[in-house]
């Protein structure tokens, strides 16, 4: 029985050496931006306002598909300007999908290259509880590999796929010579792409329903438990901000039909920071929705036009 664990252990090691080497390989961020092509997010057009577009960004918006249909990011740009004659660049750096700790990689890659002036961070009425399924592609090796904790019951998911990213980036780059220029209609210095139609009406009452019911079932232990692991991405995000002291605000985003005008775990986030909370009426009316979680053209254009005046009072100059 030893000899035979003993040849296991043998034949094992090449394989773990090789997972090992992958692990620890060089590794482009450019690729990781361009590699996953994320629902509707143009991930590659993050890297490319971050890396490749000279122009600054004063105020950052962080979050999920919420942000990336709900900040018009031109239109208070251009509104700031007309309405108090001043330039205050911004830009909706949302990434699809949800999964708080995708946004700390991104946070610092921000940081790095443009030192915005204000930092909005979208909250939902709670927090997701998974990790983020891209999380191994934007973030080093370093910052995933650490990223164990109880709360998180992806961990070893994330680190086999952090090996596959690594050993796709090795083969793309080395062998196929893969291009990851971002395509050129997306080379400019907004993000957000409207959604000009309205949601079902019969499904927005479907939507409204399943919100409510599982608002009021409560969250349970295990639940409270997970969610301890976004928490603490979000505490992480906001040392970091204020490390760099960059002023920072929680936006509150919830979906279709809920009847509560703050996030469930607010008195968290106010231990941290400002959360705003725009007019419920933005919210209620079923004209301002594409679905039950998203935005169309005209709720935008309404919370755009609310945040206007939220950031022309925040950001000095």
């Amino acid at each position: 029985m030893k000899k035979f664990i003993k040849y296991i252990a043998l034949f094992s090691l090449p394989f773990i050496a090789l997972f090992i080497a992958l692990l620890v390989s060089p590794y482009s961020k450019k690729y990781g931006y361009h590699f996953r092509k994320n629902v509707d997010c143009n991930t590659s057009w993050i890297y490319y306002r971050l890396y490749e577009n000279a122009a600054p960004i004063d105020v950052a918006f962080l979050g999920t598909s919420h942000t990336g249909c709900s900040i018009n990011d031109s239109l208070i740009e251009r509104t700031i300007k007309s309405k108090y004659g001043r330039i205050i660049k911004t830009s909706n750096m949302s990434y699809c999908t949800n999964g708080r700790n995708i946004q700390l990689p991104l946070l610092n890659d921000i940081i790095s290259t443009k030192t915005p002036k204000l930092v909005v961070i979208e909250v939902m009425e709670m927090e997701s509880k998974r990790s983020h399924q891209d999380f191994p592609y934007i973030a080093d090796s370093k910052t995933v590999l650490s990223s164990f904790s109880i709360h998180n019951f992806q961990y070893f998911s994330e680190v086999i796929e952090l090996a596959k990213s690594r050993f796709s980036y090795l083969r793309d780059h080395y062998i196929y010579r893969v291009d990851m220029d971002a395509p050129k209609n997306y080379r400019s210095d907004f993000m957000y792409q409207p959604f000009d139609f309205n949601a079902d009406s019969d499904d927005l009452a479907q939507h409204k329903a399943y919100k409510m019911k599982k608002v009021a079932k409560g969250i349970s232990g295990l639940t409270e438990f997970q969610l301890q692991y976004p928490k603490s991405y979000l505490v992480k995000m906001v040392e970091r901000l204020n490390e760099e002291q960059i002023p920072f605000v929680f936006l509150y985003i919830p979906p279709y039909g809920l009847e509560i005008n703050q996030p469930l775990h607010y008195d968290f986030l106010t231990q941290y920071g400002e959360v705003w909370l725009p007019p419920a009426s933005i919210f209620e009316n079923q004209k301002h929705w594409v679905d039950g979680e998203h935005l169309n053209y005209n709720g935008s254009k309404e919370l755009s036009k609310w945040l206007v005046d939220q950031i022309n009072q925040k950001v000095n100059n």
